[in-house]
């Protein structure tokens, strides 16, 4: 398998409303939204990239730089589907 397609396949899992926004924001493709088992009060975020695990060590290090706007709108959209998930 070439490096760029391992790449690609790599996911990242968050229930953190904060990371899952940065990971949005900064083009992760959000694959999945599940309510999680047990916590019905929380949503597990999948996302998967070509960068994703880059994304994921500029964030855990405090090193992520964000455009306001942009992040704001993945955290609203994200907001959204945690509402539509809780309320199914």
């Amino acid at each position: 398998m070439s490096q760029a397609i391992a790449r690609e396949l790599e996911t990242i899992e968050t229930n953190d409303l904060y990371y899952a926004a940065y990971m949005l924001s900064q083009g992760g493709k959000l694959e999945a939204a599940e309510v999680v088992p047990r916590q019905k009060r929380q949503v597990l975020f999948a996302f998967t990239g070509a960068q994703i695990c880059r994304r994921a060590h500029e964030y855990l290090s405090g090193e992520a730089v964000v455009n306001v706007r942009g992040f704001k709108s993945a955290l609203d959209h994200l907001k959204g589907i945690i509402f539509e998930k809780l309320h199914e």
